[in-house]
């Protein structure tokens, strides 16, 4: 798993790593990779817990017994900035590939039968 940081909104929100690692699996549903991290390096602190949620990044149930389980988080709303949603259509796709791919190759044409191209 590669996991990106920009460290640029690290700094804005005053992230530190493990809050944006948290951040981060919650939002692409990693639920085994941050079950790995806790199991083999080290525990989430409640302190990062409240520190997301006082900053509105992070929403989560605590349970009666003080745990808080995975399927209860969910990102608030100022996590959108740092996970913006990726609304791509095939249309979108298709446009951006006719695009990029040539229209002709030597003499020959490539981009003929477009109609054809969708539909396949």
């Amino acid at each position: 798993m590669i996991v990106e940081f920009k460290i640029p909104q690290l700094i804005e929100f005053k992230l530190t790593f493990e809050e944006y690692f948290l951040l981060y699996c919650t939002n692409y549903s990693q639920k085994d990779v941050l079950i790995s991290y806790v199991s083999n390096i080290k525990p989430i602190t409640d302190d990062t817990f409240s520190n997301l949620k006082s900053k509105d990044l992070l929403d989560y149930k605590m349970e009666a017994d003080g745990s808080i389980l995975f399927s209860s988080l969910t990102l608030g709303s100022k996590a959108v900035t740092l996970f913006p949603k990726i609304d791509t259509t095939f249309n979108d796709c298709f446009t951006e590939l006719r695009e990029t791919y040539p229209k002709k190759f030597n003499s020959r044409p490539l981009q003929t039968d477009i109609q054809r191209c969708i539909t396949l």
